[in-house]
């Protein structure tokens, strides 16, 4: 079955237009592939990982720099939840507003978070991306 991660990344929910076509991008690629699974992540509602002195310190822990307890742990588990929901879709779908020169903050952490190389290791498949 085919996954897509749908990224709402407005913060006016329901009312925002850039959601609205992505939810109907979602439903067509859904018909189109006969019913695929949806994950939504709305950067607005779902608590993002912070990139903070935790999470750095414990992504030197596997360049051998100090141990993965306690707090860094804890902030990198997060990381590596958020991180596993993209490794697990096939296409994303990320419903983004317009701002001028600049991107809402919620795209920026996710987009810090996710990309990490150490998380990301493995097999990563090509994946279709669509922004609306």
């Amino acid at each position: 079955m085919t996954k897509i991660l749908h990224i709402e990344a407005s913060p006016r929910g329901a009312e925002s237009k850039s959601n609205e076509i992505a939810r109907a991008h979602v439903e067509a690629l859904r018909q189109r592939n006969g019913g695929s699974q949806v994950d939504t992540l709305d950067l607005w509602r779902e608590p993002l990982p912070e990139f903070d002195g935790n999470s750095a310190a414990a992504k030197l822990t596997f360049f051998g720099v100090g141990e993965l307890s306690g707090a860094k742990k804890t902030a990198w588990d997060r990381i590596v939840e958020i991180t596993e929901r993209f490794k697990a879709a096939d296409h994303y779908v990320i419903g983004a507003p317009i701002w001028t020169a600049a991107f809402p903050i919620g795209s920026s952490s996710i987009s810090t978070s996710s990309r990490n190389p150490v998380c990301c290791s493995g097999s990563i498949r090509p994946r279709v991306i669509s922004a609306c």
